[in-house]
């Protein structure tokens, strides 16, 4: 499930002990289950075309529990997208090598890919790649620095983690339309990656 994505971070929080009612861990735990129907959803059927009532029958909960959480489906979107942008976040910031993010990164593209397309197709496609930009953008200054030694010095680190956070994020959603299976496109991903980088 989308939302369950980030294990080692949600273990992290439910091991802390933040003194929350057993009231706010049982909404989040509906809040989570809500969200994961929708993406499952999204595999299959465009954002549009789904009603609070399909949603409400795939997360086997009824329409009332529905709006104590959330006040629409688009509601339930930007909450996705959150979760979606602190787990990657989180990815980036703790992984110990630039090719083990990108892998993660690249399981998560071809695990959602079609839930993203259709995502990407509403009015959430601009957030959804400003999130994005975010955490590429803070994961290419974290690469970056590591390779500062073969980097001019005037060239300033940020200008070159944006370049290739929208290399990146481009790529990304074209691939979204292209019909390449799983293999071939991580095939792709994985060259472009390396050659943008320079990397052998």
């Amino acid at each position: 499930m989308i939302l369950g994505l980030h294990q080692k971070s949600a273990r992290r929080k439910m091991e802390r002990n933040d003194g929350c009612p057993k009231v706010y861990q049982k909404a989040r735990k509906t809040r989570k289950k809500i969200g994961a129907a929708l993406v499952e959803m999204l595999e299959y059927k465009p954002l549009d075309k789904i009603t609070v009532q399909e949603l409400c029958d795939q997360a086997e909960i009824h329409r009332s529990t529905f709006y104590k959480h959330f006040s629409s489906i688009f509601d339930v979107v930007a909450y996705i997208t959150k979760e979606i942008t602190e787990a990657l976040m989180y990815q980036a910031e703790s992984a110990a090598d630039g090719d083990i993010y990108f892998d993660f990164i690249t399981d998560f593209y071809l695990r959602y890919r079609k839930a993203l397309r259709n995502l990407y197709r509403t009015r959430y496609r601009e957030m959804m790649v400003s999130q994005m930009s975010e955490i590429m953008e803070r994961y290419y200054q974290k690469l970056l620095k590591e390779l500062r030694r073969e980097i001019e010095e005037d060239v300033p680190l940020e200008w070159l983690a944006k370049y290739h956070a929208g290399g990146m994020i481009t790529v990304g959603s074209i691939l979204l339309d292209e019909k390449y299976d799983d293999e071939e496109c991580r095939k792709k991903l994985a060259a472009f990656y390396r050659y943008i980088l320079i990397r052998k």
